[in-house]
């Protein structure tokens, strides 16, 4: 079924070409191909130079299952109201795809005014066969108002891939009231036995914000696998903000979560700057399950900001407490909102972080917790600076579980300011984790209560290890205080960590210039005068003192008395003049009394001879 033409706009209409294919096609001018395929056509527009507009409106929808496809070319492609193009698999049917190229851009925007129906692009497997896959191509890719590209599988078939390729930029905005359903999302899924697709989005700047997210999930009683979410991001990627609702609050995200007994996905970020701000989140975690959370790989070639901002508290009906959402990266582990931690039995994922200036202020946090039995996982941090203030905290933490390890390699800073932390720690019967920090300086305020801490409550405390050119603002101390602390507590005093510094030693002499022996040579200074006949018994010392000058124009300070140059009415002073007119030695041998200047300028040191 092909609708090509100009402006292609369907309102409310069903196109349906089951186990077939649908084809939408905008031309402004120009021929448009006929390609032939197995099962029948494919368009193509190898040489069209400008395209029209491609709307679907009120309830489209554009329906290929069975394992059909759709593709779809306009210029600025748009589906509104819950508008959707689907295609769903069930049985032994497999694959398929919907293919979207825009030439400008593609706006997937809202849901319909009546009941929960998003809009957008689905795929869905139902039975064992492979689900379709979703590819989108455009100079920029908008989702808002509760707007999806979501691929699904609900049995033992793998669900479709995602791929974004947008050279401009992606924004997944906001949430669309009153329904939590209904938020903007790029999402892959998994609620059987087959394994969850990935999520591949390249762009030049990506944005999501009040609510949107990007993400893979395990659904409850799932075995499947969670797919891995890879984002390159030539420019940017930022994820700020969070929507507030009666039932809680929704964060903008970008995530790979498991709710059931299969692993979480891996979340990979490849961009020169990211920004978490506001209650944004980055985070693979495992959420009241058996299955384990996946790594966390942050690559950011310029810097990572992690700023915190929203306060709301939230608290969910079947967990005890209250729990503040702030921004997060890395909450690799588990993030206890369903259920109660007991209920967690896997592991917390690996993170690590490559750039060249982290910040993490504001209340903010980088994390690999577990809540439940499992363990920590390790975080790994290499920057040229790090910067935690304001209650910002870098953090491997478990309730009954090992604690985790951070290692920080820091090239040039190590700042922490006001309430900031770094911190593995275990709650429970678990080991305390091991801290391992190298920089050229690690500098705190010492009366800021910022801490380093490798403590246990009831089993042993971990190692901190810090090697270091100079530490400042911090001290060891055995527990912790209002002051800034570096301390590695266990049970009992037995059960202590260890904590030890390694301060590199500075050698004095390292770069210093040998001075000659002789630094002037005083017999040029003496005059060849009465005295100076008999130098070998003579003596001219000259003794360093007062200061510089005050001003660049004035002499320098000197704490000796000065002598006035005291003219003379021949060419040379009376001891001068006797010693060269007689070679006579005197007896008595003494020492310069004056300052003379001869007549033709010159300064000499002498002594009458009267």
């Amino acid at each position: 079924m092909a609708l090509v033409g100009g402006d292609v706009e369907i309102q409310g209409g069903t196109l349906t070409a089951e186990q077939g294919r649908i084809e939408l096609g905008s031309v402004r001018n120009g021929q448009v191909w006929l390609n032939p395929l197995s099962e029948g056509f494919a368009l193509s527009y190898p040489r069209i130079q400008s395209f029209g507009n491609i709307r679907l409106l009120q309830q489209a929808l554009a329906d290929a299952s069975a394992g059909g496809s759709v593709q779809v070319h306009g210029n600025q492609v748009s589906l509104n109201d819950g508008s959707i193009i689907l295609i769903q698999n069930q049985g032994q049917q497999q694959g398929g795809s919907i293919s979207v190229n825009a030439a400008y851009s593609v706006n997937l925007s809202g849901h319909n005014s009546t009941d929960s129906l998003n809009g957008g692009l689905n795929s869905e497997t139902i039975g064992n066969g492979h689900g379709a896959d979703i590819a989108i191509t455009a100079q920029q890719l908008v989702l808002q108002q509760g707007a999806v590209i979501i691929a699904s599988s609900y049995g033992s078939g793998k669900t479709g891939n995602i791929t974004v390729n947008a050279d401009s930029k992606v924004q997944v905005i906001a949430f669309s009231p009153p329904n939590p359903i209904n938020n903007s999302v790029i999402a892959a899924t998994t609620s059987g036995s087959g394994d969850g697709g990935d999520i591949t989005l390249s762009t030049g700047q990506l944005t999501i914000l009040n609510g949107g997210g990007i993400g893979t999930q395990v659904l409850p009683k799932s075995t499947g696998r969670g797919g891995d979410v890879t984002i390159n991001a030539r420019e940017s990627t930022e994820v700020i903000g969070a929507a507030v609702l009666p039932e809680g609050i929704t964060v903008s995200s970008v995530a790979a979560i498991t709710t059931g007994d299969g692993n979480a996905g891996k979340v990979i970020i490849n961009t020169p700057r990211l920004v978490a701000e506001n209650g944004g989140s980055v985070s693979t975690s495992t959420i009241e399950a058996a299955g384990s959370a996946g790594s966390l790989i942050i690559n950011a070639t310029e810097s990572v900001d992690v700023r915190g901002g929203v306060q709301q508290r939230i608290s969910t009906p079947s967990v005890d407490g209250e729990f503040s959402y702030l921004s997060l990266v890395g909450a690799s582990g588990i993030v206890t909102l369903l259920g109660t931690p007991e209920a967690v039995r896997g592991a917390s994922g690996n993170v690590t972080i490559n750039t060249s200036s982290l910040s993490v202020t504001n209340g903010a946090g980088i994390e690999v917790s577990n809540q439940g039995t499992g363990d920590a996982g390790n975080l790994q941090i290499n920057a040229k600076s790090v910067v935690l203030d304001s209650g910002g905290a870098i953090t491997a933490a478990t309730a009954s579980g090992e604690g985790g390890n951070i290692q920080l390699q820091v090239r040039d800073l190590l700042l922490i300011r006001r309430n900031s932390e770094i911190t593995a720690s275990a709650s429970g019967t678990g080991n305390g984790g091991n801290i391992n920090i190298n920089t050229p300086f690690l500098v705190a305020v010492p009366n800021e209560n910022s801490n380093i801490s490798a403590n246990s409550v009831n089993a042993r405390g971990g190692n901190v290890t810090i090697n270091t050119n100079g530490i400042f603002g911090f001290q060891f101390r055995p527990q912790g205080t209002l002051l800034s602390n570096i301390t590695a507590t266990g049970g009992n005093s037995a059960l202590n960590g260890t904590v030890r510094i390694n301060v590199e030693n500075i050698i004095p002499t390292s770069g210093l210039v040998k001075l000659p022996s002789v630094l002037v040579d005083i017999n040029a200074l003496i005059a060849n005068s009465c005295i100076a006949r008999n130098s070998q018994k003579s003596r001219f010392i000259i003794t360093g003192s007062g200061s510089l000058p005050t001003l660049p124009d004035e002499l320098a300070n000197s704490g000796f008395p000065t002598y006035e140059l005291v003219p003379s009415t021949s060419d040379l002073p009376i001891g001068i003049q006797q010693s060269n007119n007689s070679n006579q030695s005197h007896a008595a041998i003494v020492e310069p009394d004056g300052i003379y200047q001869l007549s033709n300028g010159e300064v000499v040191l002498g002594r009458s001879c009267r």
